[in-house]
Formats: structure tokens, sequence, C-alpha cells
């Protein structure tokens, strides 16, 4: 009982001092009874502004083209043919002859019967030209052979076909259709070769066709 009435009078002194000794400990920074303030909140990081956007560069105006000159060019094309070997371009078995240059239809394979006609397309490239009078002069002789598989030849011919031709401008469309019958072969692999031989210079080629010989 004595303790418990030493902590009630404890108590009671603490209430009956109470305003005093609650400024004295506010003096101090705190104590019993002291109100005691909300912590603040810290203030938000500053937020950096956005870095500008740089301009885009201006885009230079392109440079002028200077027209062409159709006479140049021709000439330099004229140039490059001259210096050119004699080859052949869009060489190939057709079933019939074209009715105009670059008007070819492939056939469908080299595979032929006994007696069928060999029927080749080509377009000569390279070929030279002649002077003659305000024309010039082209062509070029044809000459063939026919090998077996293995390279042996069976037959052949020069001069096969001859195309020679005079115009006032230096035609470079000429085609040729060349048309060949093999008879008395047996059926099987063989080659045909035709060699174009320029009549304006020195420059030949040969162009080379597989082709068989079915049952």
């Amino acid at each position: 009982m004595k303790m418990m009435f030493a902590r009630l009078s404890l108590a009671t002194c603490l209430m009956a001092g109470g305003s005093q000794f609650a400024l004295a400990q506010s003096a101090v920074g705190g104590g019993w009874g002291t109100p005691v303030a909300p912590p603040k909140a810290a203030a938000p990081a500053p937020v950096a502004a956005p870095a500008p956007v740089a301009a885009p560069a201006p885009v230079a105006a392109p440079a002028p083209v200077a027209p062409v000159s159709l006479e140049a060019s021709e000439k330099a094309y004229s140039d490059a043919w001259d210096a050119a070997p004699l080859s052949a371009r869009h060489v190939m078995f057709v079933p019939e002859p074209a009715p105009m240059f670059g008007g070819y239809t492939a056939r469908a394979n080299n595979v032929f019967k006994t007696g069928e006609k060999l029927v080749t397309y080509a377009e000569p490239i390279g070929f030279g030209y002649k002077p003659n009078g305000d024309s010039v002069d082209f062509g070029m002789a044809v000459d063939f052979v026919i090998k077996s598989a293995d390279g042996k030849i069976l037959g052949g011919q020069e001069n096969f076909s001859t195309i020679s031709k005079t115009s006032h401008v230096r035609n470079r469309e000429l085609m040729l259709t060349l048309s060949l019958t093999v008879d008395g072969i047996e059926p099987g692999n063989y080659v045909l070769e035709y060699k174009l031989r320029d009549s304006n210079g020195q420059k030949s080629t040969t162009l080379s066709q597989p082709f068989v010989i079915a049952n």
C-alpha cells in the first residue's frame, strides 16, 4: 500500500504542476506532455529541364545535272563497239525464224528427231564497218562443224552462210538465222558449232550449241 501511494502521489504532483513543468520541459526541447511537430517531408529534388534539341542541319540542294549529249554518248558507244571482240548474245535454238531483231522465241528444248531442222538465232556484236562512199559495208561469213559428245568432228562446211549489208548508218541490230538439217547420224548427244568471221577485220567467234538426236 505504501508503494502504491507513492506512485499515486507522484502522479498527482506531476498533474498538479503540469503547466509549469511542461513549459520547463519545452524550454529544453521536449519532455512529458510536450507537443512534437511531425517530421517535415523532404522537398522533391528539382527536375532538370530537358536539353534543347539541336535544329537539323540544312540539306544541301542537289547539284544541277548537266544535259546529256547524245552525240557524245553515241561516239563513246561506237568507240567501245570497235574495241570489243566479236561475240554474240541471245544465242539459242528457236522453233522458227524470228520476224525481226529481238523478236525471237526460244525453243522449249534442244532435243530433235532425225531429219528435223535445227534453227539457230543469234545477235552478233562487235563486228566492223568498211567505208563505201557515203555508206558503210558490214557482214560476216559463217562456218559450221558438228561434233560428237567426246569432241570428234563428224562433219562441217566452211562459208556455210555469208551475210553482207550496206547502210548509210552503222547498224548494230544485226540478227542471224541459221538453219541446218542433220541426217544420217545415230541418236545421241552432239554439239553444233558455228564460227563467225568478220568481213572487215580479223575478228572471229564461235557459237557452241549442244543438242540431242532422239530415237
